[in-house]
């Protein structure tokens, strides 16, 4: 079996990791010179897509304006045992159903203690027209946990 074979995390576990276990985002757009552009975001997990959102004028969201293709990398772990972390190659798109984006929006503050945190039933705030919400439609997934290695294993 290969070693990949044996790291590779399933559906269920790649879900759960981004959901409840990993913190931060690395996004690589693609930018106007040709160079990956890359960020570290906060996001959320909704309807098994990664979301995040962003300043509508950002570098990032008008990269994606023009070039949809991202990567995006949530990983934890300090020594070679522990590595773990997902990469999803996919396309970025905006989420343009306001229900949807607040919905989001507020599953990310919650996620990372912000406002409007006090209750589940609270509303979703409101998105100010400034902010824009970004969901990864995947095409690839890529997924790794080294803590499936027996012990020793390096």
């Amino acid at each position: 079996m290969k070693r990949r074979d044996q790291v590779a995390m399933t559906r269920d576990e790649y879900l759960n990791f981004l959901a409840t276990e990993g913190y931060t985002l690395q996004l690589a757009t693609n930018g106007p010179k040709g160079f990956p552009h890359l960020t570290a975001l906060w996001y959320a997990l909704v309807d098994d897509f990664v979301c995040f959102n962003t300043y509508a004028t950002s570098q990032k969201a008008m990269n994606i304006l023009r070039d949809p293709r991202v990567t995006g990398m949530v990983e934890e772990g300090t020594k070679y045992s522990e590595l773990r972390g997902v990469v999803v190659e996919g396309r970025a798109e905006r989420v343009v159903d306001d229900d949807a984006a607040r919905h989001a929006n507020l599953l990310i503050s919650k996620r990372y203690g912000g406002a409007g945190t006090a209750g589940a039933s609270s509303p979703a705030p409101p998105l100010p027209r400034s902010r824009a919400v970004f969901r990864i439609v995947p095409q690839a997934v890529y997924s790794w946990d080294h803590t499936k290695l027996p012990r020793g294993v390096h």
